[in-house]
């Protein structure tokens, strides 16, 4: 009983970060956001527990931790599997494997595409 009130706790706890608006949010204008999955380094998460949101000049990927990509280390976006897109990229403050899962491919993946494409 003890370990579902924990884990019960923790999932909550998980979900509270992605709903509630993080500091980016509240000072940045957000152009697009959208909750989904990941796998950032080692780290799988599942819907409903990563936002992804769109500014101008960066993207934020909430999950465990929270992730900041500039468009400009974006090198390549390689779909994978059905929904998924892996993000090739040389920051070096992030986990070199980040994949992420998305409800709505289009627009997920335009929005992408065209962001990246400007810088």
């Amino acid at each position: 009983m003890t370990f579902i009130v924990i884990l019960l706790t923790i999932l909550f706890l998980l979900l509270l970060r992605v709903i509630v608006p993080t500091e980016e949010e509240r000072k940045y204008e957000k152009e697009y956001y959208e909750i989904c999955g990941a796998l950032i380094g080692y780290f799988y998460t599942s819907m409903p527990f990563v936002k992804v949101v769109f500014f101008k000049d960066f993207l934020m990927i909430l999950a465990i931790k929270k992730c900041i990509l500039f468009y400009e280390e974006i090198d390549e976006i390689k779909e994978v599997f059905f929904v998924g897109l892996r993000l090739k990229h040389h920051s070096k403050n992030l986990p070199k494997r980040i994949i992420l899962w998305r409800n709505d491919e289009t627009e997920f993946l335009n929005k992408l595409k065209e962001k990246v494409k400007k810088n």
